[in-house]
């Protein structure tokens, strides 16, 4: 996803998303006509993810690891969620699958306690378990998903339903627990859509089967019937504070003492698996008091701010001896710190300094912007010039932009969507444009789900694989249907953007697959660029509408109803933020996702002498809403308009 990386800078490839998908949209049917979307505002905002039904189906697959979304969430959040499954999977593993089924039967009412606590502390319109069973467009299928996965009308936590209210004037408002509530808690009066009304903070506890009575402030339209959800559950976030965030927790350790006059006290410390043993000071004969087992031990287990606390003590003293009170527990720190930075370094990588520093070691070398005062004929000899030994490649989404690259002789290479044209356009496009000399390429679909890859194989038959030269995946599964089901060798398969290859060990990992073609990511800066010489070949996107998000959830279907079988069905949706930036949406109906664009193109034709400098030789032109009239011009260098997406401007 670039949404967050284009609109500020922060990439939500690299853990840093500001969620615009949070943020609400205009819709507009086409380029411009607003329509009604009723009360959808938030027609990007997924709900929240849940899975904890389906943890023993997911141990069942092979998962053996499962990742918590904690980011931007309170404290109490994550370390309640991450117990629960925590709680569960360990359930699963121990009883299995049969004994797991009778438990949850056996414990239902803490089972539906858990979900409610999860739902207390934060869920979105409720729960989603996400493409596991959740709807989204699945072309062909026979099983037709259930279950939404967006959360249109609030964006936020929704709560939990506690109270409805019974009566009403005006300046109180009566309503009947469903629910205990707390004091401290946090209740919100919602209308029908299932907007905000009046919150305010209660003062004290009540029971469900009450009836409360709150002050409202003038101006709300509060009403009979109207629903009251709790947003903050004061006592739920205190005991889960109280036993996982305030409750110190230690891992145990056990002690091993051993004192023999004229040899070096000696202590061992067994925890996680670690053994620690180190020597002390020489124990000397007793002059006076002889040293105790108790006193000895009494010191060994003061571990004070450590993260260990002291389970098993043994100590053994031969003979008479002094041992100093400070030399005791010097020793006793240097053991438990030792065990400390042991268990702390297990399992940490050792990444070569190279790895860590090499990669930006081209950083911020060209960050001064082209001068705006370069004409579209300097523009045109750039282009002309880097066209020797240089290639141009052209990717386009409908028919008329396919003929229009066919007849343009600056392009060698043209990549073919298969979202727009059917499978006998295609296989003709490929024909004509294999006889003219100009290397095709198909391009597979963004989501490549089951039905998808089955169909798949009709359009990717023994005629066409002849005449390409090639394939553009966009997808982990593309490339396996590709080289496993189709046969095809991996040098002629092509890595989309989107494909990971931000650094050397990616890179190599696809060498190593036999993939030899691959485009530069987006996010790169020109110093990133320059630092990719030793690669080896890349293309690069140098005009194009940016592709932001790609997405399963249709806008329309969801705002306006699907249009897939409608005959006058405008394909592209506008989309509008609260900043008026405008975003088109373009609906591939027939694979039934979407591909949210920036409004404004990426243009780097005027850096193209740049970046033949930096040993780039392989440019491509993105094509989705232009003309052909357009695409000539774009070609010939006279269109400059444009952003620069993060050519110059780095992200976090």
């Amino acid at each position: 996803c670039l949404f967050s990386s284009m609109l500020g800078g922060r990439s939500g490839n690299r853990g840093r998303c500001a969620q615009p998908c949070r943020m609400p949209y205009q819709l507009c049917d086409g380029m411009k006509d607003s329509v009604e979307q009723g009360d959808s505002s938030y027609i990007l905002s997924p709900m929240e993810h849940c899975n904890l039904n389906h943890i023993g189906d997911l141990i069942e697959a092979g998962v053996d690891s499962l990742k918590i979304e904690g980011r931007m969430k309170r404290p109490e959040y994550t370390a309640f969620v991450t117990a629960m499954y925590r709680k569960y999977a360990d359930l699963y593993v121990e009883l299995g699958r049969e004994g797991y089924k009778e438990y949850l039967s056996c414990h239902n009412t803490e089972w539906e306690e858990d979900l409610r606590k999860l739902a207390e502390l934060y869920n979105r319109n409720g729960f989603t378990s996400g493409y596991l069973e959740g709807k989204a467009g699945v072309p062909l299928s026979a099983v037709k998903p259930s279950g939404d996965m967006l959360s249109s009308v609030r964006p936020k936590h929704g709560g939990v339903l506690v109270g409805v209210v019974t009566a009403v004037d005006r300046h109180t408002a009566t309503y009947r627990l469903e629910r205990d509530i707390h004091r401290q808690d946090v209740l919100e009066f919602r209308d029908a859509r299932g907007r905000q009304v009046y919150e305010y903070t209660t003062g004290e506890s009540f029971s469900a089967g009450k009836l409360v009575t709150a002050r409202y402030q003038k101006g709300c339209r509060i009403y009979k019937g109207m629903e009251v959800y709790r947003t903050k559950d004061a006592e739920l976030l205190a005991q889960i504070r109280e036993e996982y965030l305030l409750r110190e927790k230690k891992l145990p350790v056990k002690l091993t003492f051993q004192g023999k006059e004229g040899h070096p006290m000696t202590l061992q410390a067994v925890s996680g698996g670690e053994v620690v043993t180190l020597k002390g000071d020489l124990c000397q004969r007793a002059q006076k008091q002889a040293a105790t087992l108790e006193g000895i031990e009494k010191l060994l287990v003061q571990t004070g701010d450590t993260p260990f606390v002291v389970k098993a003590c043994s100590v053994s003293l031969e003979g008479e001896l002094f041992l100093p009170v400070g030399a005791v527990k010097k020793l006793r720190r240097q053991v438990l710190a030792a065990l400390q930075d042991r268990l702390e370094s297990r399992g940490q990588r050792h990444i070569p300094e190279e790895l860590i520093y090499g990669e930006v070691s081209g950083k911020n070398q060209c960050q001064d912007h082209a001068s705006e005062e370069s004409s579209r004929s300097d523009v045109t000899q750039m282009i002309q010039r880097q066209r020797l030994g240089k290639e141009i490649i052209v990717s386009v989404l409908t028919q008329e932009q396919a003929r229009c690259a066919l007849l343009e002789k600056s392009v060698d290479c043209i990549y073919l969507r298969t979202e727009e044209m059917s499978q006998r356009i295609l296989t003709k496009l490929i024909q004509q444009g294999s006889e003219s000399g100009k290397k095709m390429y198909l391009m597979l679909p963004a989501v490549f789900r089951e039905p998808v890859y089955r169909r798949a194989c009709e359009c990717v038959n023994e005629k066409s694989i002849s005449q390409l030269s090639g394939f553009v995946v966009r997808n982990m599964e593309s490339f396996v249907f590709l080289r496993d089901e189709m046969g095809i060798r991996p040098d002629r398969i092509c890595l989309d953007s989107n494909m990971y290859v931000f650094n050397k060990e990616a890179v190599s990992f696809w060498r190593e697959q036999g993939v030899e073609d691959m485009t530069i990511p987006l996010e790169l800066t020109a110093g990133e660029i320059a630092g990719w010489k030793d690669r080896g070949p890349m293309q690069m996107m140098v005009y194009g509408m940016i592709p932001l998000m790609i997405s399963a959830q249709c806008v329309r279907c969801n705002c306006l109803g699907c249009a897939k079988e409608a005959a006058s069905r405008q394909h592209i949706l506008t989309l509008q933020d609260r900043r008026k930036r405008v975003f088109y949406a373009y609906n591939a109906c027939k694979y039934c996702y979407n591909v949210i664009y920036h409004g404004q193109p990426l243009n780097l034709i005027p850096e193209l002498g740049e970046l033949v400098q930096m040993g780039i030789s392989r440019f491509r032109y993105d094509f989705t809403l232009e003309t052909p009239e357009e695409m000539k011009d774009i070609l010939a260098g006279r269109k400059t308009d444009g952003q620069k997406g993060h050519y110059y401007d780095g992200i976090e």
